[in-house]
C-alpha cells in the first residue's frame, strides 16, 4: 500500500490547480491522468458506478496502488490520477494498467 503521504490530495488548492495541468490517456477500463513532478503523487478512484460493494472496490484501489508502488520504486517520477471506468478483477486490471502506463513513457 502506498504511504499517505505519496498520495495525491485533493482538498488542497495547489493540487487542484495543478490536476488541471495534467495530460490524460484514456481506455475502455480506466482513465489516466499524469505528469512530471518533483514529489510524485499518486491517487486511485473507483466510484460507485462501477461497484456498489465497497469491498469489490476496495480491491480494485489496492491492485492499482500495487502497481503505482512498483513504478514508484523504479524511479519514475510522475504524478498518477487513475479513475476505474468499469468493473474488471483486480489481476486483469493489473495487467491492464501496467500495459497503460508502459505506453505512456
Amino acid at each position: 500500500m502506498l504511504a499517505k503521504r505519496k498520495k495525491f490530495n485533493l482538498s488542497l488548492k495547489k493540487n487542484r490547480e495543478q490536476l488541471r495541468s495534467f495530460k490524460q490517456s484514456f481506455s475502455p477500463q480506466f482513465l489516466v491522468r499524469f505528469s512530471t513532478t518533483s514529489t510524485p503523487l499518486s491517487m486511485v478512484v473507483v466510484g460507485k458506478n462501477v461497484s456498489a460493494s465497497a469491498v469489490k472496490r476496495n480491491a480494485l484501489k489496492r491492485a492499482c496502488y500495487e502497481i503505482l508502488e512498483q513504478r514508484l520504486k523504479e524511479n519514475d517520477a510522475r504524478s498518477y490520477v487513475i479513475r476505474v471506468q468499469k468493473m474488471i478483477s483486480p489481476t486483469a486490471i493489473k495487467e491492464a494498467l501496467s500495459q497503460q502506463l508502459s505506453r505512456l513513457l
